[in-house]
């Protein structure tokens, strides 16, 4: 019964944590908002999509804040406090009115939405997924797969609500804030489940762990770490510019306004199903086949679509995108995975927000870099032949991030 108990308790975990990433996706929808915004308060396309990339960092700084409240105070704490930012942040920005001076208008926005949103929806993100990575150490790579493919998939679909409610009687206001609620609602809900899970002790007794717990202080200090973060910041930053750009990129290659579309879908599918993929795979290869895997993966595709795309060929160019969103949710799920192998469960918390929010600034960096390539030179070609240059180098960081991890112990190694 205790078996038939616990197996019960991994799937539900599973399920409510699918159910809350995917919602948590919602903050990648801000895009539908920049036209409602504009019109009604005459704001520029920067000022808005400064709530954006505020909402980012913050995103990033939260992921860290988890991990320091969780070892200092408890989870339920910090997921307490993540759900009240949300709830904050959300409805105070669907509170914005006319009445109010333009300059305050857009501070709330990027206080609001910014900073207590992107640090709420950081935090509750950081307690699942380290919770379920915890919970299941026997299949890391398809627990946090499956959370993250929720997320994956949550952006794109509250993308198309969010179009289809602020076009009815709704608005932006009111569908801000059911977003919030639908997100700070599920937290708080969370929190009970979460302080009661059991840990499954048998499976971590399957777990043969080679060296100590390393804390974020001395991770810093591993050269193994700073090529796994060089691997990590090629493919992560490379997919995040390529899809803020998709459409537009299609659309240069001579795609019609249809197969853009299509193209931006196909994207959408590989960054939401490689999450589940390559998460099973580094359970059964080990962390430094699937890198490399990635790796070459990202040369291919970097390397086609620099030739396609200038020689304007739609079809190759979207089978291409499709082939960065495989790279971008492959990355994601390797992260959380690569770093409980090599640095263990005590510190897990603050260790995936540390290694998140040093990607944070690159990440912004080099998505502005792709929009500046294409003002200066026309074109998006001179970026793909940046990313293939970057992606023959991304195969030597792999090597050197890991020593082979045994798949069958799925254990840590000390670098």
């Amino acid at each position: 019964m205790k078996n038939r108990g616990l197996g019960y308790e991994r799937s539900l975990l599973l399920l409510l944590g699918s159910l809350s990433m995917f919602l948590y996706g919602t903050i990648y929808s801000w895009s539908i908002f920049i036209e409602p915004l504009e019109t009604e308060f005459s704001w520029s396309r920067s000022q808005v999509t400064m709530a954006y990339s505020i909402g980012m960092v913050a995103l990033y700084i939260g992921m860290t804040l988890h991990g320091v409240l969780a070892s200092k105070k408890s989870s339920r704490y910090s997921m307490l406090l993540g759900a009240s930012l949300i709830l904050a942040g959300y409805s105070t920005a669907s509170r914005i009115g006319p009445d109010m001076q333009d300059i305050a208008r857009l501070l709330v926005l990027w206080l609001s939405y910014g900073v207590c949103g992107g640090l709420g929806v950081g935090i509750c993100y950081n307690g699942w997924l380290t919770t379920v990575v915890e919970r299941l150490p026997d299949r890391p790579g398809l627990a946090s797969g499956l959370l993250l493919m929720g997320m994956g998939i949550g952006g794109f679909a509250s993308a198309q609500a969010a179009d289809l409610m602020i076009r009815s009687f709704l608005g932006w206001r009111h569908t801000l804030l059911v977003f919030g609620l639908l997100m700070g609602m599920m937290s708080l809900l969370s929190i009970g489940f979460l302080a009661h899970v059991t840990k499954d002790t048998s499976s971590l007794r399957l777990v043969k762990q080679a060296g100590s717990d390393v804390g974020p202080s001395e991770m810093l200090r591993k050269k193994s770490f700073w090529a796994f973060m060089l691997w990590k910041m090629v493919l992560l930053c490379s997919g995040s510019a390529v899809i803020g750009q998709a459409a537009r990129i299609a659309a240069d290659a001579g795609a019609s306004p249809s197969v853009s579309s299509v193209a931006v879908g196909l994207l959408s599918i590989g960054n939401a199903v490689s999450r589940v993929v390559f998460g099973v795979l580094a359970d059964k290869m080990g962390q430094r086949k699937t890198m490399l895997s990635l790796a070459s993966v990202m040369l291919v595709a970097s390397l086609v679509l620099a030739g396609t795309y200038q020689m304007k060929i739609p079809a190759t160019v979207a089978v291409c995108l499709f082939l960065f969103g495989i790279c971008y949710g492959g990355s994601i799920t390797i992260s959380p995975n690569y770093i409980r192998s090599m640095y263990g469960y005590k510190y897990l918390k603050t260790n995936i927000g540390v290694s998140s929010l040093i990607s944070c600034i690159p990440t912004l960096a080099v998505s502005s870099l792709i929009g500046a390539i294409k003002t200066t030179t026309g074109s998006y070609a001179s970026f793909f032949w940046i990313v293939t240059g970057t992606s023959i180098l991304s195969i030597w960081f792999a090597i050197g991030a890991s020593p082979s991890v045994d798949p069958a112990t799925r254990g840590r190694t000390s670098p």
